[in-house]
């Protein structure tokens, strides 16, 4: 289980895991994957998306979160 914050995010989603590092997968509201990457950390920087709402998948989890 994961959690994100802040909500909404600016520039740097942070993402709560208990692993030393998960792959990331964030799509927008039209489903076409923008962000894929293996985070090694927990700060996902979301600086250069476009404002909108937004789909993160870890592992088999999923979850939505707003940049402004």
């Amino acid at each position: 289980m994961f959690k994100i914050h802040p909500i909404p995010a600016s520039n740097y989603l942070i993402i709560e895991h208990d692993k030393p590092q998960v792959t990331i997968q964030v799509y927008n509201a039209f489903g076409m994957g923008v962000i894929n990457q293996t985070l090694l950390g927990n700060v996902l920087d979301v600086s250069m998306l476009p404002a909108g709402v937004y789909i993160l998948k870890m592992e088999n989890q999923t979850t939505k979160f707003i940049k402004q």
